[in-house]
């Protein structure tokens, strides 16, 4: 149904360009509301930032409830800037939601719930709490825990998981802390977002002479079985590599020389050295499209595909220990359940690969947008810190 005709103009003001306004106002009003809506909003603010200044243990404690696992990342480092850390379960305090207690030292921490812990159901959860229940509210040793909970409902796999995490540090003499950087690895693999210190690497980033020449094989193969030819872009491979970057795609630069990043990306260049300490002989570049994509077409589907096939093949053979990602396409890689625009700026920890991938953006962007600098700046000491530890 046609809901307005223009049916005169001021002068100078054609047909077209009043249509034009008038669909901008539409498009506009989409997402405009009301005073008493704005009200509304403003008053919620209001009441959170209250709750975050004078209760904060108790405001992240339900932010990390309520918000999805995305933002669990950024909320534990809010967190840790008001002095407040949150803890792995504890066999003894944990429950089914977050709980709140105060330390010695009067600082406040948050012990996870047992079902931060992958596999660990709510039924999980609760043989647990009547177990305690049943012992008076206090497990004295592994061996007591193991008579008293249902095995059914916490059975040996949630309990070995549990474990990893030190759920079980504190009544297991001699155990390794559940706070110990020993217990990094599990509590990253098992309680996802809720950790955010990069997991240390215990294996080197190895790029021998005859794993190089493994990475120039497959791409040759590439490049025959895609049809590529001269087009192919390769990895710029450093002197002695400890971080993978891996790119969406080859631009004009990378196609000058045939390399990632050998040439330009200057600005890129600029705050890797300044904030992460990074040189080109400390990086593995490469990307996922190895070929200058053409300005009046995108990829084909098989194209991409391929592309998408042949890096995770790269990512497999080079064994990285930090990878970082700069782009939708390179992050897509690793992890297809959230939206990129979402990730960037956490981190992952992946056992099957044995490596922990820093998501960050297409570093082009700065052209146009040089205020998303401190952003990349803040991943880069981020990634510097784990590759330089």
């Amino acid at each position: 149904m046609k809901v307005l005709e223009t049916i005169s103009t001021k002068p100078g003001l054609s047909d077209s360009k009043a249509k034009e306004i008038w669909e901008a106002f539409e498009k506009n009003g989409a997402y405009q509301f009301n005073k008493s809506h704005s009200v509304a909003y403003s008053l919620i603010s209001y009441q959170s930032m209250f709750m975050k200044t004078h209760y904060p243990a108790q405001f992240f404690a339900a932010a990390l409830t309520i918000l999805g696992d995305d933002k669990h990342q950024g909320l534990v480092k809010d967190a840790l800037s008001f002095g407040i850390r949150i803890l792995p379960p504890d066999v003894n305090i944990s429950t089914n939601r977050i709980e709140i207690r105060q330390m010695e030292d009067g600082t406040q921490v948050l012990y996870a719930p047992f079902s931060a812990v992958k596999g660990c159901s709510e039924n999980g959860c609760q043989a647990i709490m009547r177990a305690r229940a049943k012992v008076g509210g206090h497990f004295t040793d592994i061996m007591q825990f193991e008579e008293a909970v249902e095995k059914r409902a916490c059975n040996s796999r949630v309990r070995d998981s549990l474990d990893r995490v030190g759920a079980f540090a504190s009544i297991i003499p001699g155990s390794v802390p559940a706070t110990s950087e020993e217990r990094r690895r599990d509590q990253a693999e098992l309680m996802g977002n809720l950790v955010i210190d990069a997991v240390k690497a215990t294996r080197q980033f190895e790029m021998n002479p005859k794993r190089q020449a493994e990475v120039n094989v497959l791409m040759t193969n590439m490049a025959a079985e895609m049809g590529l030819g001269d087009e192919l872009i390769r990895p710029s491979i450093g002197i002695k590599p400890r971080l993978m970057i891996i790119l969406d795609n080859a631009n004009g630069n990378d196609g000058k020389t045939g390399y990632f990043m050998e040439n330009g990306y200057d600005d890129f260049k600029a705050k890797l050295l300044v904030a992460g300490d990074l040189k080109m002989g400390d990086l593995y570049v490469t990307g996922v499209c190895k070929k200058v994509k053409d300005k009046e077409k995108d990829y084909t589907k098989d194209e991409l595909g391929q592309f998408n096939e042949f890096i995770k093949a790269e990512v497999a053979l080079v064994r990285p220990t930090y990878i970082l990602t700069c782009g939708t396409k390179s992050t897509s890689l690793f992890n297809n359940k959230s939206k990129p625009s979402d990730l960037v700026g956490r981190k992952e920890y992946l056992p099957e690969l044995d490596v922990t991938v820093f998501y960050g953006f297409n570093p082009n962007i700065l052209h146009f947008r040089p205020e998303e600098g401190e952003k990349l700046e803040l991943i880069l000491a981020d990634v510097a810190e784990a590759v330089n530890s």
